[in-house]
């Protein structure tokens, strides 16, 4: 039986959640797409279309980085190898030169 860490459970929801805002970025970009008819509209809304696309794009982007730490330490915690980004990111939280 496999045994499901707290790693494991938080690297899932983390890899959901990317899927999910992969999903909904292009649902948003059709959507913008289809609403695209009228100058007028266009010109209203293109800020705050690309303000939520800003949105998602931080969003997808802390959620990879949560995945790709997250993946690193499950692995480490499986099969009891450190991965070259826990040791860069070691290298980079001690090292002096800032």
């Amino acid at each position: 039986m496999i045994r499901h860490t707290v790693i494991n459970v938080c690297l899932q929801f983390y890899l959901d959640q990317i899927e999910a805002l992969v999903q909904s970025k292009h649902m948003h970009m059709l959507r913008w797409c289809r609403f695209c008819e009228h100058t007028g509209a266009i010109e209203k809304l293109h800020a705050a279309y690309n303000q939520r696309l800003t949105e998602i794009t931080e969003e997808y982007n802390d959620a990879r980085s949560r995945a790709q730490r997250l993946s690193s330490a499950y692995h480490e915690h499986v099969l009891g190898q450190k991965s070259a980004t826990a040791n860069h990111s070691m290298k980079w939280y001690t090292s002096e030169s800032y």
